[in-house]
């Protein structure tokens, strides 16, 4: 029997922040016992590191203590005395990089949580742990490994995944729900990220084994995806979560009713909600896009939920030679306004290749022509608009101004 159940979301919780990751609800919690004993609680100082990674693998949103907290964690995972952490960040080919939420999010967390999803995540606690270089570079190799695999195995879930929905029109309903024998709890909520991502509708994919299901879940900004399964909690054995990924615990034969009520529950929130929505900061020039504004905005990070990095616009601008898909999907390409040129990336959307005209200053390779004399003024159906967010990016050991497309159009196109 607990003697105490610590949590902000209780109904009569006087905590003033509810949103606090697990680590974070953890963190403060040791804080104040440390006062309460009357220890300096510097002594907790030296775990801000699993407290920063902690809380932006959470999801949860980057705002307020949660933000001070990834903050403060982005500085101290850099300086780590962890042997494991330093071989984690030499093995996701980060080592030598600015550290953002983006590459703990998407480049740390997930080799951490490969050890819980398809192996066991002793390895990931003994990585940590760890005060041995050599076994730490072997835990991190393990790790990447298990990260593969795991990449592999989503891959193939998402891809029956995408299919239930296509076939049976679920993206019609305001919220998906897709069940399954045979898939791997640890990467069903990656799917149905992916999933959020593709149909911009919240989704849950549930993997079912005899006669129940477990379930992962991910939201779209509106969507509060835990007070929605709190209104469906009688079709469910147990759930929990926060707004933006929660997971649950069903009966097989609730599934019918619940997707049901989950989607009656969707069905009462405004339409706007479910509408995909690009919200852009400011609409730029592009050459203004250089390297003191991408030092400015490198201030704001750690970027997440609820802080997302800022987006901008630029219209008309000149699309550059031939457009070339990269990795397994993604589309590379490079715009230019008058002698400014940049490097862009469109991550998973090589598909729309075929939308987009050959640009002036042919470059087969793909190198981004910045200093190529321009031959002529450009044609109107060579131009585009885009938005897009800034970072750097670094290869080869070259580091460089990079736009991220959010979306794209041909500068010919009315307005979406």
């Amino acid at each position: 029997m607990p003697l105490a159940l610590v949590n902000p979301k209780r109904a009569d919780s006087k905590y003033p922040f509810r949103e606090l990751a697990g680590v974070g609800v953890a963190f403060k919690l040791a804080w104040s016992v440390l006062s309460a004993m009357g220890r300096p609680r510097e002594e907790l100082t030296c775990l801000l590191d699993l407290v920063g990674l902690g809380t932006i693998a959470d999801i949860v949103p980057l705002t307020d203590e949660n933000r001070v907290l990834a903050r403060i964690g982005l500085n101290a995972i850099r300086r780590s005395p962890r042997p494991g952490m330093q071989a984690l960040l030499k093995v996701a080919g980060i080592a030598d990089r600015l550290l953002t939420g983006y590459s703990i999010g998407f480049m740390l967390a997930p080799r951490i949580n490969a050890a819980g999803r398809v192996g066991h995540a002793e390895l990931a606690a003994r990585l940590l742990l760890t005060q041995d270089e050599s076994e730490a570079a072997m835990l991190a190799a393990e790790l990447d490994g298990l990260n593969r695999s795991r990449q592999s195995l989503e891959e193939k879930i998402l891809t029956q995944a995408t299919a239930l929905v296509e076939a049976g029109r679920l993206a019609d309903r305001r919220a998906i729900v897709v069940a399954s024998e045979g898939w791997h709890e640890g990467v069903i909520g990656i799917v149905a990220a992916k999933l959020v991502d593709r149909f911009s509708r919240p989704c849950i994919v549930v993997a079912l084994k005899d006669n129940r299901g477990r379930g992962s879940g991910r939201s779209v900004t509106g969507f509060n995806l835990h007070a929605a399964l709190a209104a469906c909690s009688g079709h469910l054995l147990a759930f929990g979560g926060h707004k933006y990924a929660a997971g649950l615990s069903i009966a097989r034969e609730k599934l019918v009713s619940f997707s049901s009520a989950l989607a009656e529950y969707a069905a009462s929130l405004p339409e706007e909600v479910f509408e995909p929505t690009l919200h852009i900061d400011a609409v730029a020039p592009i050459e203004q896009i250089d390297d003191d504004l991408v030092t400015a905005l490198e201030k704001f990070e750690p970027f997440g939920p609820d802080n997302a990095a800022p987006l901008f616009a630029s219209l008309g601008i000149e699309l550059v030679g031939y457009p070339r898909k990269v990795g397994k999907n993604h589309l590379k390409l490079a715009v230019r306004a008058g002698e400014r040129a940049l490097e862009a990336i469109a991550w998973g959307r090589s598909a729309e290749i075929v939308n987009l005209p050959v640009g002036r200053g042919l470059s087969p390779d793909g190198d981004c022509p910045q200093n190529e004399p321009v031959p002529s003024a450009p044609s109107p159906q060579n131009l585009i608009d885009i938005c897009y967010s800034v970072s750097r990016r670094t290869w080869n050991g070259r580091t460089s101004t990079q736009l991220t497309l959010r979306d794209f159009r041909t500068a010919q196109e009315e307005p979406r």
